[in-house]
């Protein structure tokens, strides 16, 4: 099988980048031949030498300039595969979603062939612009996402929906943001989940205490930026807790300290350590080779986007037998089961009161964690993700569902056609 991705720019380590490139690999590994085309491919990350290795070709089509915005690099794609040989390719994938800027690719393709995309930004970016993680409560900022909102329902949407509708296949991460395109697009999708490196994600933390200054007396806390406005009003009505009690006497001196992972806003470390004190330790950045050790470091994770259809990072902190505390909303509620494999709450005053419990019996935690690390091992690791996505491709090959998108068929009968179902969706 020949496979063709096309993807906007890989000019940061993120999670589509990461994403393409453990597909790629397993893809490879599995004998098909991939191709990718993007816009740039910046060579001081690792992925370049990752494709070389592979021998996977990565075709740059270039952007005019390093600081133009990104929708001219879609213009400049545009217009540097006019002439591309899409009709070689067995499937075509367009990784991110789709926008009016590739309505004309989607026509390369052969008509026997399937195009498929994977989103990217939760489905589309309001669902996660508006949600309940502002940096500030500001009327600027409530001016701000309006004005967005307002741009991207009147302008960026529809270009978006003629798009859409030309795919055979809609590939989302979650069954929530399956919903919510349903909802609000009237648009059928398939949930396949992302995959966790499990070798990566098992590193010893003695070493990593030092360095990233997490002390062992503590009840040790780990949440990302975009946690932190929420985690802040959480934590801010709970005592210190001088002396948290541990397993066989004892007590852990530290009490709770709550560790930020990435840079964060100044404004929101101001506001942060206002509220917090020296409660709050903000780690920067952490180069991705360290996350395992940060991860199985701490004691327990926090994810408070209650409207973040999805979360990787809950995954990896599983990965690392490192329970993890959620609203119970978006994907979570299918990630975890709620003290069995984690911990999950529906309001702030029960996600107070879990951590509250949680610190007073951190012996509770162990058994918690190794479930974590088990259910995801069973059903996310890249292998596993990898083979739904190649054998739903060999079904839409088998099915020959692309003479749809050339009828203007709706996403609806596709699916009927195709077959609405994949592997393990119950756990997605």
């Amino acid at each position: 099988m020949k496979i063709l991705i096309v993807h906007r720019a890989i000019q940061r380590e993120g999670g589509a980048e990461n994403q393409i490139a453990r597909l790629t690999e397993r893809y490879v590994a599995r004998g098909h031949a991939v191709t990718i085309v993007t816009a740039v491919l910046h060579r001081e990350l690792w992925y370049a030498e990752h494709y070389a290795r592979l021998g996977v070709p990565v075709i740059e089509t270039g952007m005019p300039r390093p600081t133009v915005p990104i929708f001219k690099g879609f213009w400049s794609m545009r217009r540097a595969l006019r002439r591309f040989p899409f009709h070689e390719y067995d499937v075509v994938n367009f990784h991110n979603y789709p926008s009016y800027w590739h309505a004309p690719l989607i026509d390369k393709a052969r008509p026997d062939a399937p195009v498929v995309t994977w989103t990217c930004n939760e489905a589309a970016p309001e669902i996660w612009y508006y949600s309940d993680y502002a940096i500030t409560r500001s009327v600027r900022t409530t001016l701000r996402r309006a004005l967005w909102r307002g741009f991207w329902l009147t302008v960026m949407r529809p270009f978006e929906r003629r798009a859409m509708r030309a795919m055979d296949r809609i590939y989302v991460l979650s069954e929530a943001e399956r919903e919510y395109l349903r909802r609000d697009y009237g648009w059928d999708a398939v949930p396949m989940g992302a995959g966790v490196d499990m070798a990566g994600f098992s590193g010893s933390a003695d070493e990593i205490r030092a360095r990233y200054d997490i002390p062992a007396d503590a009840f040790n806390l780990l949440c990302a930026p975009l946690d932190l406005p929420v985690a802040v009003d959480i934590l801010r009505g709970l005592p210190p807790a001088p002396a948290l009690p541990l397993p066989g006497g004892g007590s852990k001196e530290g009490g709770l300290r709550l560790h930020v992972l990435g840079r964060a806003r100044p404004a929101l470390m101001r506001r942060a350590q206002a509220a917090l004190g020296d409660r709050v330790h903000f780690l920067g950045h952490v180069p991705l080779a360290d996350l395992p050790g940060v991860y199985a470091t701490v004691d327990l994770g926090l994810f408070t986007r209650q409207y973040y259809p999805w979360g990787l990072v809950v995954l990896e902190m599983m990965a690392c037998e490192t329970p993890v505390l959620a609203f119970n909303a978006g994907a979570r509620r299918y990630m975890i089961q709620d003290g069995v494999t984690g911990f999950l709450a529906d309001t702030r005053e029960a996600f107070a009161a879990r951590i509250r419990e949680l610190a007073a019996n951190p012996s509770s935690l162990g058994p918690v964690g190794r479930r974590a690390r088990t259910w995801v091992q069973a059903h996310y690791t890249w292998d596993i993700v990898a083979e739904r996505y190649l054998a739903d491709f060999e079904t839409l090959l088998a099915c020959n569902c692309s003479p749809w998108r050339r009828l203007g068929a709706d996403s609806r009968a596709k699916s009927a056609c195709c077959g609405e179902t994949t592997p393990d969706q119950q756990h997605v």
